[in-house]
């Protein structure tokens, strides 16, 4: 598990697991004791990183989302890309030439 510490948080920003040993569920214990570990040394929140809309049915990262909740999690929405836009007259032009841009791409 690849881990930051921040002030009162511990950031888990990648983990992994050998397929062979998947069934012995290793990450979720990894997992707790990182939150045991870390909660001695007063840390207060854990950041277990991104998961899927919980609200969506979606088969793929049902797991995961499972997983993450499983610690007495709370989940928090962020909004999604925002864009800003810096140069007015070259956006527009950027944005108003997908017509052009998607026939130049065709002939190729």
């Amino acid at each position: 598990m690849l881990i930051a510490k921040y002030r009162d948080e511990v950031y888990l920003f990648m983990d992994g697991y050998n397929k062979d040993f998947k069934k012995l569920n290793a990450k979720h214990l990894m997992t707790w004791k990182l939150i045991e570990k870390y909660s001695k040394e007063k840390f207060k929140r854990f950041n277990l990183g991104g998961m899927t809309n919980p609200t969506i049915n979606n088969e793929k990262y049902k797991g995961l989302n499972e997983f993450k909740l499983s610690f007495n999690a709370r989940c928090v929405e962020y909004i999604g890309d925002l864009e800003l836009i810096t140069n007015q007259t070259l956006y527009n032009l950027y944005r108003n030439s997908k017509p052009i841009r998607y026939i130049l791409k065709r002939d190729k």
